[in-house]
């Protein structure tokens, strides 16, 4: 028995040889085309450095997904939408949407495909701005990923000058073994991969209070998904000049205790039911809704932050300062917005004037 195995060996080795030479060629040859010759799904030969997350009022955005492009078991599309609210002299074809996947170790950038979502345009027509094709789909070949976790960011590039914004979109890519899987159940900590958003922190004096601005805090609500992230919601607008709209000042939020003070970018919104309650002093209000979004770990010490309007932006007019009824009270991680007692905030308004002036 052992004999004519051997002799039936020695008679057909070549064969076996050639046999087993084309599979190891069929699959070398695969997986060089995979990695070498594929062209969907490649990233961009780019690299961006001092990328920083978006003040997350500036923008909206969401990953809705990732799935098989086609037969192609290594190739997926990631899909969702996003656009910038940033839209001063940048019309929404001149800004690019790209893919970023980035880890401790590793950063790649996938280019998108635009398009057309009317019920995103829908769901957002009370910003009233141009969104245009709002959609993206990235193809992305995950044999050129090497196995690690990649947080999901988006960035959206104009394509003739420097401006960015990049979205930190707190969502994980996944490569292990022959997978690719999206999720937010991971062990990376994105907030630290990409550069984290801070707002502007100013050590100097606070303005001058003034009485010509109308307002009123809405509320403080934990964003979804975001632990210690919060949206500061309200309206507010200039009563200084009857003559020209309320849209000649850009607010901000000023949150301050005795010592630190910090300025929040907000976005602007319609707010009808204000517009139609101060219809009487017969002024243009435009979009006196204001939104920001406010971190505890952005802010240094717990205890009381006293809230202040400031609508600024104006070169003709000096800047237009408020302190509210309102505090935000830091807690370890968490967030609450109370109401004041006894001017305190008027007592730490002097305090924090005299602290920063010497």
């Amino acid at each position: 028995m052992g004999q004519s195995i051997s002799n039936f060996f020695k008679k057909y080795w070549l064969r076996f040889v050639i046999v087993i030479l084309a599979i190891m060629f069929f699959l070398l040859a695969h997986r060089y085309f995979i990695q070498n010759l594929e062209k969907d799904g490649r990233p961009l030969d780019k690299q961006l450095e001092n990328l920083q997350v978006t003040n997350p009022n500036d923008y909206r955005s969401n990953i809705e997904g990732l799935s098989r492009y086609d037969e192609r078991n290594y190739i997926h599309s990631l899909n969702g939408w996003a656009f910038s609210l940033e839209t001063t002299n940048k019309a929404p074809e001149q800004i690019e949407t790209i893919i970023v996947l980035a880890s401790n170790k590793n950063k790649f950038y996938f280019e998108t495909a635009s398009i057309g979502r009317p019920d995103v345009v829908e769901a957002f027509q009370d910003l009233e701005i141009e969104i245009g094709e709002p959609g993206f789909s990235a193809l992305i070949n995950q044999q050129l990923l090497p196995a690690d976790e990649y947080c999901v960011g988006i960035l959206l590039q104009h394509a003739a000058d420097p401006f960015y914004q990049l979205i930190n979109t707190n969502q994980v890519l996944v490569r292990k073994g022959w997978t690719l899987e999206l999720t937010k159940e991971n062990s990376v900590d994105c907030e630290k991969v990409f550069t984290a958003y801070e707002p502007i922190i100013e050590n100097i004096s606070l303005p001058a209070i003034t009485n010509q601005i109308n307002y009123f805090v809405d509320g403080l609500v934990q964003v979804e998904d975001r632990k210690g992230s919060y949206d500061l919601n309200g309206w507010a607008f200039s009563t200084l000049d009857l003559n020209q709209p309320t849209n000649i000042f850009k607010t901000k939020i000023v949150l301050f205790n005795e010592s630190k003070t910090y300025v929040y970018e907000t976005t602007s919104s319609n707010r009808g039911d204000v517009i139609e309650a101060f219809k009487e002093l017969k002024i243009e209000i435009v979009k006196p809704g204001y939104q920001t979004t406010i971190s505890a770990e952005q802010l240094q010490d717990v205890g009381n932050y006293c809230i202040g309007v400031l609508l600024t932006g104006n070169p003709n007019v000096p800047d237009q300062f408020i302190v509210t009824s309102k505090i935000i009270t830091k807690m370890d991680s968490t967030l609450e917005l109370l109401e004041e007692k006894e001017a305190y905030c008027q007592n730490v308004y002097n305090e924090n004037i005299n602290a920063n002036s010497n």
